[in-house]
């Protein structure tokens, strides 16, 4: 019985600990900008020091997403409570800056732990796993990243385009 009783306690301690530990971060959903999406969730020190896109690839992607007769734009489902995002999000970000991309041709939107938010379009485009990096050509789906590019977010995006 003191085993038993000794276990209950020692998943209640896990529970909690667990519970406690994702709890403090705070959950931030809808659209934003990318400077709203920093504040607001607490983001702000992220900047991807660590992550040099490379120049090459930038420049193409540059060339191509810009061509305004390709119509490329991006939606990034992103969560604040989420390690890869913290992660993964401000390289996307920082790549983008340095291929020039206008941030208009850029949708963030931030999700809840259930993958949801309120407008819907994380429904719409069945989003499971954040973040998610989805590329548009004329408003639909070309291709799309989840959690980690197999290369780089630079080579991911520049072998979508060039496919598509």
């Amino acid at each position: 019985m003191t085993r038993i009783f000794s276990f209950f306690i020692l998943l209640l301690f896990i529970f909690t600990a667990c519970t406690s530990f994702n709890s403090e971060k705070q959950v931030i959903s809808g659209k934003f900008s990318w400077t709203e999406w920093r504040r607001q969730a607490g983001w702000e020190s992220y900047n991807a020091d660590n992550y040099e896109p490379g120049v090459f690839l930038t420049e193409q992607l540059n060339s191509l997403i810009n061509n305004k007769n390709k119509r490329i734009s991006f939606i990034l489902f992103s969560a604040s409570w989420c390690g890869d995002s913290e992660s993964e999000v401000p390289k996307i970000f920082k790549m983008f800056d340095i291929a020039n991309i206008p941030l208009s041709k850029i949708e963030l939107y931030g999700v809840d732990r259930a993958k949801r938010e309120l407008s819907g379009t994380a429904e719409k485009f069945n989003i499971l796993r954040v973040p998610t990096l989805i590329v548009l050509k004329n408003g639909n789906e070309i291709g799309r990243i989840v959690e980690h590019p197999l290369s780089s977010w630079e080579e991911d995006i520049f072998k979508i385009l060039i496919q598509s």
